[in-house]
């Protein structure tokens, strides 16, 4: 089967600039944000400050830059709008990752924009979860990477924070990152169903008698990736506070003990550089997870 990709990227570009003006316009959370993006302390200052020093040498006092909101969409995204393709392969956020609940405006109302560009309600969307990097917002970041992966239809998440680099937003080993999307892509969209994906989404979280048991899917035989103990894992009680805890794996369950029934909250690989060490059997890493623990065993 042939397969072609046509790329549309431009470094450190954000997410409202691949998202129709239209949309924007009429979004009513994103109106102003179009129009005063140069000046908007929401907008990443780097952004903003790159943006004015390339366009600082111009004359014409409407001159856009590619981070503008909807130029990216305009100058590239609408050019091959309606082409048959079969879906999107997406890695971009490090732009967005300060403003996290911006950011879950704004990716989904991209998808939102290009499904309509192409007039495909379900057209498929395969996206990187942001790697390990020494910047502070990056954990919540990725976790609600995960999330809204659960929450937009058709939209699959692939983990990458074990091939990170501590200083360097751009890691070189990049061909773990392209072969688990080409995994994803082959089992949720061309239909391979034996070949594994990207990523092991969170299944449930349940309390069962003295345990907390999280159920992890697309696993079967969970384990540490150096045979170590599972490290980065915190539990939080009801002041909230998060504290290392000792958990074990079993299946393709994550155990973590608690007869007291104290624990609200768990997370997992909450670090920037995320030095986190559970995985499936394939090897795809588990991602940051940050979960509450429900008070019955129903859920």
């Amino acid at each position: 089967m042939p397969v072609g990709l046509i790329q549309v990227a431009v470094g450190g570009a954000p997410t409202e600039s691949f998202i129709d003006r239209k949309t924007m316009e009429f979004h009513p959370r994103l109106e102003n944000y179009l129009y005063s993006w140069n000046t908007n302390d929401h907008v990443m200052q780097w952004c903003r400050e790159r943006a004015q020093k390339n366009v600082s040498q111009s004359n014409h006092n409407l001159q856009r830059h590619p981070y503008h909101p909807a130029y990216l969409f305009e100058a590239g995204i609408s050019k091959i709008s309606g082409y048959p393709i079969k879906g999107v392969l997406w890695y971009q956020g490090e732009s967005n990752a300060h403003n996290i609940e911006l950011h879950e405006i704004l990716f989904p109302t991209m998808v939102k924009s290009w499904r309509k560009a192409w007039d495909k309600p379900s057209l498929p969307f395969i996206f990187a979860q942001l790697s390990s990097l020494n910047r502070p917002s990056w954990p919540h970041f990725r976790d609600s990477q995960r999330r809204l992966a659960e929450e937009i239809p058709y939209t699959w998440m692939v983990v990458t924070s074990d091939y990170g680099n501590e200083t360097d937003v751009h890691p070189v080993n990049k061909y773990p990152v392209g072969k688990r999307m080409a995994l994803t892509a082959l089992n949720q969209i061309y239909g391979l169903n034996h070949i594994h994906t990207g990523n092991n989404p969170i299944q449930s979280v349940r309390r069962l008698q003295n345990n907390i048991e999280i159920k992890i899917s697309h696993s079967d035989q969970l384990q540490t990736k150096d045979s170590e103990p599972i490290r980065e894992l915190e539990v939080a009680g009801k002041d909230g506070i998060f504290k290392p805890v000792d958990g074990s794996l079993k299946d393709n369950n994550i155990i973590i003990s608690d007869p007291k029934r104290e624990i609200k909250q768990i997370r997992y690989g909450w670090r920037p550089y995320s030095n986190g060490n559970i995985a499936n059997e394939h090897g795809i890493a588990v991602s940051t997870f940050q979960v509450e623990v429900p008070q019955d065993s129903n859920h």
